[in-house]
């Protein structure tokens, strides 16, 4: 058991020195990119070598003030990077992880049931839908969402109340975005779920544990749950960055005033000229931290095999689960 944690603790160390290593890189990469794209349009002359040695400097200055000082720079107005972030992040984190806490759950249940049901009435009104659900884009579903629910029945705002309107406007405020967000993952899980349960349902060890005396409830609880979800498990990290990625665009769409909104003002700020003025302290913050939340939940996913499976082997060559 000790050397079973202790490859563990090596494993979760390990990753997250690569997660360290990756957030440089793609720092590095968008600080060093976005000054060469402005260069490009506003070189007026300046030898590629002068520009190389000049950004050089400014890199590495950067890179000492987000290390000694956790200082991100100043934006194009003159503000601190850091602290615009912290305006418009929450409103980022609370749409995708408030759907998150949604699509999870509700897909388990709902696969569970699908597969518990298999091949009658039930389950094909479960699977038809999800079926759909997953072959449309989710900012489609917005859009349908946003006409019909909104501009024809009227049943939720289109544009964020302001904060005297109260909470349940707020709450309704957020029910189209979430919804149009979680179509495609809840989908994803039902079915995977019901696959899953329904394999095991059919296993042969359910003879052995009814000789054992164990009741339906016992055998679902203790055993066809557990195998049903940890299959599940190397789903939810690549699909979570997915669909965090992919709320940019509904943010955009229900002007949500997330970090989308900000990095679009620092990418897309086009002068009188038609030339491009980036924000290049701003729009690097925000990759970083968008990349930064999408290390943590695979990270974070990780650490619930051991919760789900304590016999899991993570950091071997191939993970194992302990006989013994």
């Amino acid at each position: 058991m000790k050397a079973v944690t202790t490859m563990t603790l090596k494993y979760f160390a390990v990753r997250a020195m690569m997660a360290l290593i990756t957030v440089w890189l793609v720092l590095t990469l968008m600080y060093l990119s976005l000054h060469l794209s402005q260069w490009l349009v506003w070189s007026r002359g300046e030898a590629f070598a002068d520009f190389a040695s000049r950004v050089w400097s400014l890199y590495v200055e950067h890179m000492k003030g987000i290390l000694t000082r956790w200082d991100w720079g100043r934006t194009k107005d003159g503000l601190d990077a850091w602290e615009v972030l912290l305006m418009y992040a929450p409103n980022t984190l609370w749409f995708n992880f408030l759907a998150f806490a949604i699509y999870i759950p509700l897909s388990i249940v709902l696969g569970l049931l699908a597969g518990a049901f298999r091949g009658r009435i039930f389950d094909k009104l479960i699977t038809f839908p999800m079926h759909v659900f997953s072959s449309v884009p989710n900012f489609i579903w917005y859009f349908f969402f946003i006409l019909f629910f909104g501009y024809t029945l009227y049943w939720f705002p289109i544009v964020r109340p302001p904060e005297s309107a109260g909470f349940f406007e707020t709450i309704k405020f957020w029910v189209l975005p979430i919804a149009a967000l979680s179509l495609l993952p809840l989908s994803k899980y039902s079915l995977l779920v019901r696959a899953e349960y329904a394999e095991t349902r059919d296993a042969d060890y359910n003879l052995l544990l009814r000789t054992k005396g164990l009741t339906r409830w016992q055998m679902f609880y203790r055993h066809r749950l557990k195998h049903c979800v940890a299959p599940v498990l190397p789903e939810v990290a690549p699909t979570f960055v997915f669909v965090f990625a992919s709320s940019f665009l509904l943010e955009q769409m229900g002007y949500l005033y997330g970090a989308s909104a900000l990095l679009m003002d620092a990418l897309i700020k086009q002068l009188p000229a038609r030339h491009i003025d980036i924000d290049i302290n701003m729009a690097v913050l925000i990759v970083t931290f968008y990349v930064v939340i999408g290390l943590l939940v695979t990270i974070a996913v990780d650490m619930l095999y051991v919760l789900v499976e304590p016999r899991m082997r993570l950091g071997s060559k191939k993970t194992e689960i302990d006989a013994g």
